[in-house]
């Protein structure tokens, strides 16, 4: 099952990366079954139905996959925008299990230190 979660993880990541280019958003690393994004503040949306859609669709599962997403500023900040079995979204809280997480890295210097 781990072998299978980190192949089905890598799949996700080459279909979304050409994907993210025209919205200006940039994966920036996996951390175990999560995948990281630097996304601008009005783009996250976009992004966020992106990366979830796509991390659902990387391998077509009974029960479907379960995705969370997050956004925040830093990694400690992030706060749940929804979270996606399939492609069907589900008000339930999500654990980290699963999540992609999306940052705006490219703040003004001054409103980083907030």
């Amino acid at each position: 099952v781990q072998g299978t979660a980190a192949d089905i993880i890598k799949v996700a990541m080459v279909d979304l990366a050409p994907r993210l280019r025209p919205l200006g958003a940039d994966m920036i690393m996996q951390v175990h079954d999560e995948l990281v994004f630097d996304v601008d503040e009005d783009r996250v949306d976009v992004v966020a139905a992106l990366a979830a859609d796509r991390m659902v669709a990387a391998y077509d599962l009974e029960p479907p996959l379960e995705v969370g997403v997050k956004a925040g500023e830093r990694w400690g900040r992030v706060e749940l925008l929804e979270k996606r079995v399939g492609s069907r979204a589900d008000e339930n809280p999500v654990s980290d299990a699963t999540c992609a997480k999306l940052y705006n890295l490219h703040r003004p210097a001054m409103e980083k230190g907030k």
